[in-house]
């Protein structure tokens, strides 16, 4: 369940948490940093972003972080561009606007771009991105915080879009609601969410 993000959460893989586990990258700071979600083995999720520099002395540098699709770096949820782009601070680990279902950051060819805002040429850059299992084979919306929905995958397919581009939702059935990372890591109680029909990319539903 989705609700499984909130007993695990900030990640910390071992024995104790067996379903949770992270991807680094260390590498030389530059103009920008661009580090692929693509390849994560399913069904595991894309859940949250940590980065950090080797020089312990400035160990709370700010960086821009977006998060991208495709060759051309547009906004991976194109429909919600500004949840897209954030600034974060070293050491901080923070969460991606909505879990990532590996088989959406694969076939959409999505990415992190990280750009420093005040880290030395000299500084070692270490990318951590956390990913949890969660073995759920469904049809999703992924909606914000207002409940407006922004984008549409089909997991058993390997297909979406969003109300710019992409697949069209089979409108009038039901699908999973897919809240912002935020509001799973609240009280929120997911497990008693029910599958809800959809009309239409206007419409507001409901995230429980």
């Amino acid at each position: 369940m989705l609700s499984d993000i909130r007993t695990c959460w900030p990640p910390n893989p071992g024995p104790a948490q067996p379903e949770t586990g992270t991807k680094t990258i260390c590498v030389p700071v530059k103009n920008t940093v661009t580090e692929s979600l693509v390849g994560l083995h399913e069904p595991a999720w894309w859940t949250g972003l940590r980065i950090t520099t080797l020089n312990e002395s400035h160990p709370e540098f700010l960086y821009r972080v977006r998060l991208v699709r495709g060759d051309g770096g547009e906004p991976a949820f194109d429909d919600a561009p500004h949840l897209c782009e954030w600034i974060q601070r070293g050491g901080q680990l923070l969460p991606l606007p909505w879990p990532i279902p590996a088989s959406m950051a694969t076939e959409m060819n999505m990415s992190v771009k990280i750009t420093p805002v005040d880290a030395s040429p000299s500084d070692t850059l270490c990318i951590i991105l956390t990913f949890h299992e969660l073995p759920i084979t469904d049809k999703f919306l992924f909606a914000t915080e207002q409940g407006a929905i922004v984008q549409y995958w089909n997991e058993k397919k390997h297909v979406g879009g969003s109300r710019l581009g992409g697949k069209e939702p089979v409108w009038r059935t039901l699908y999973t609601i897919v809240p912002p990372m935020t509001r799973l890591l609240s009280a929120v109680e997911w497990d008693d969410a029910k599958p809800f029909c959809a009309h239409e990319w206007g419409e507001l539903v409901p995230l429980y």
